[in-house]
């Protein structure tokens, strides 16, 4: 793909046309007439009067031919320019030598002709019959005249363009230039008349030269593409760095340079071919490093870059700013990438950074720098992939993406193919901000109805990280992929030392226990219970985090933040246990509090337990002996450290 990007080393294209506003300028033809603007149907009229038909160009011959022409010309010989045009001319033939990739000092205009059509009029010539040494192009240029219709048509190796001449203001030009090998013509006049400037561009130096053509690339570039598509390991995007330097605000299609705009140009046929959607995008590319100057000294924050790298340690490479053919700005925010993902290889080794910074440092050790590049660059993915394209990207980007292709799959398999995309797609790395934009992702899959897809995602991105926002999505996603299969995830969540979850599970269970105790299926039940007895099971094994317990490299063993299960989840806990009538769990995890107090501290911890299960549960509170020796050792334990010991109450009335 980089050898093929790299053929395309002309730019322009057969056919350049445009508009281009000037002040009032006037020519004469000879003894017939003085045109103006407005150019008005008395000038042209008087002018035609003076002129002769079109000729058709008939191998060595010149015939008229009135079937195939109702147009008038006046040769160059009865034209006559008033100064002011000079300029407009060199500004269109620079215009027109940009657009046909032609190199703008060596290009040079001769005055052919003037063409004039009134209602009706209408030429067809195959090819220039009449061009001059060195020939490379035409330009037409339209004069400002009321009307309509007359349009002209450009053909070229099977491509054609069409030019609508009518102009809004009087002070308005509309031109066209076009390759010598081209064929063109104008429709009928619907109403009104057309009056055009016919030029030779003329290239001065070398012999003259053809329409840049690179059809052959396209398809090759196409065919590329789509094989990659089709190939699991094959690249996700492709990322071709462009050759100039753009700023960030006039990034834009029609704003490229020279070989940057024939490279877009092919780029965006090939990828409309492929089902590929094209950006572009600012590159931002960092690189830090150790470096030793030619000079023994620097200073301590020296912005000058004349020196030689010891050492590249780390950099970082991103696309942001993404913007469509079209013109739309798109926010995919920060797109990460690898310096090796960048085409043509190798383009930053010789570039020129932006900015640098050495700090300061002397000797053979060489100072730390950074350097920070600023370029654009051409960004290409599958469209039916995007998210492939985006794989590891923020989270929030992924989300957005994935629900407006939600809004466009179809059939099943699309469905199936976007739920795969998304799992795949989705960041490896866990971390605590990530658990909102898990949990979507979570009821987004559930929304898909992928069993496959969900199951992957729970073994990729939830397990390894759980959070409590998880919570709701899992209640779902249990309900579609049923009891086994909870069952299965509930022997990863409930394990011993996992400090940070062990809450979040128990209020997972108690949601299960909600939606599914009464289910009619029932392994649900079984399940449900063998899940809470687990949890009874696992809380004695943890342990207290201590300032003096370090592993070999002096890390603690357990992590602080996780000291204890809170009051609410005790309860919870409790709650589940008189549900299933686990009485000799209760009892074991009674016993387990009432020898480590500080796991439940018997003044503050279980006080509010009691006290929260009295509330809420006070039929199953009675009737349970572990309650009973719970508030029993809480009472002791108050009343030992009390300074003075509360009398017995004589009277256990209470004023109401």
């Amino acid at each position: 793909l980089a050898e093929l990007i790299e053929s395309i080393d002309r730019p322009g294209d057969y056919c350049v046309h445009g508009r281009f506003s000037s002040p009032t300028l006037k020519l004469e033809t000879g003894k017939f007439a003085q045109l103006c603007y407005p150019t008005s149907p008395t000038q042209i009229r008087s002018s035609i009067a003076g002129a002769v038909r079109v000729p058709s160009g008939m191998g060595e011959k010149t015939v008229i031919d009135t079937s195939g022409h109702h147009c008038w010309q006046l040769g160059s010989g009865n034209i006559q320019l008033d100064g002011s045009w000079e300029k407009v001319l060199k500004k269109l033939v620079q215009r027109s030598a940009d657009g046909l990739g032609l190199p703008r000092k060596a290009v040079t205009k001769k005055l052919h002709k003037m063409l004039l059509s009134a209602k009706g009029g209408f030429f067809k010539l195959p090819r220039d019959p009449e061009k001059a040494d060195g020939m490379v192009a035409t330009l037409v240029i339209a004069l400002p005249v009321a009307g309509s219709g007359g349009d002209l048509i450009v053909r070229h190796a099977g491509q054609e363009t069409v030019i609508d001449w009518r102009t809004d203001e009087s002070s308005e030009l509309a031109f066209a230039a076009f390759y010598a090998d081209s064929e063109y013509e104008m429709l009928p006049v619907a109403d009104g008349q057309r009056v055009c400037l016919v030029y030779h561009l003329i290239l001065e130096h070398g012999e003259p030269v053809a329409a840049p053509d690179y059809r052959k690339t396209e398809a090759v570039i196409a065919a590329e593409l789509k094989a990659l598509s089709r190939n699991p390991e094959g690249l996700s995007r492709l990322v071709w760095v462009l050759g100039r330097v753009y700023n960030k605000a006039d990034l834009s299609f029609d704003k490229l340079e020279e070989l940057d705009t024939a490279i877009g140009r092919v780029l965006l046929a090939a990828a409309a071919r492929a089902d590929y959607d094209l950006h572009l995008a600012c590159l931002r590319y960092n690189d830090v490093g150790v470096t030793k100057y030619d000079s023994d000294q620097w200073g301590e924050d020296d912005k000058d870059d004349t020196f030689k790298v010891h050492s590249i340690d780390d950099y970082d490479c991103w696309l942001e700013t993404f913007i469509r053919s079209d013109r739309e700005s798109i926010d995919y925010g920060k797109l990460k990438l690898e310096p090796g993902e960048l085409m043509p290889p190798g383009k930053m080794n010789d570039e020129r950074p932006d900015s640098t910074r050495v700090k300061g440092g002397r000797g053979s050790n060489g100072a730390p720098f950074k350097r920070l590049y600023r370029r654009a660059a051409f960004v290409l993915w599958p469209k039916k992939a995007i998210l492939q394209a985006f794989k590891g990207s923020d989270p929030d980007v992924i989300l957005a993406i994935a629900s407006y292709q939600r809004k466009m799959a179809a059939s099943p398999a699309q469905i199936g193919e976007l739920a795969s995309q998304l799992v795949s797609a989705w960041p490896t790395r866990h971390r605590l901000s990530m658990a909102r934009q898990s949990a979507d992702a979570l009821s987004l899959l559930c929304e898909l109805d992928h069993a496959e897809a969900i199951s992957n995602f729970v073994s990729r991105s939830v397990l390894p990280r759980y959070y409590s926002e998880l919570n709701p999505g899992i209640v779902t996603t249990a309900e579609k992929l049923g009891a086994k299969w909870t069952g299965a995830v509930f022997t990863h969540l409930v394990r011993p030392r996992r400090y940070l979850t062990l809450e979040h599970v128990i209020d997972l269970s108690s949601r299960l226990v909600a939606r599914f105790g009464d289910s009619s299926d029932e392994s649900w039940p079984n399940i449900l219970r063998s899940v809470v007895v687990a949890m009874f099971q696992t809380m004695p094994t943890i342990e207290i985090y201590s300032e003096d317990r370090y592993d070999a490299y002096r890390q603690p063993t357990i992590p602080k933040e996780a000291e204890f299960v809170s009051e609410d989840a005790m309860q919870t806990l409790f709650a589940l246990g008189w549900h299933f009538y686990l009485a000799e769990e209760i009892a074991e995890l009674t016993k387990h509090f009432l020898a480590c107090p500080e796991l439940a501290s018997p003044s503050r911890a279980i006080p509010r337990l009691l006290n929260g299960l009295w509330r809420e549960r006070i039929d199953a509170a009675k009737r349970c002996g572990s309650f009973d020796r719970l508030w029993s050792h809480s009472v002791e334990f108050l009343l030992s450290r009390s300074g003075t010991r509360p009398n017995r109450p004589t009277d256990w009335k209470l004023p109401t």
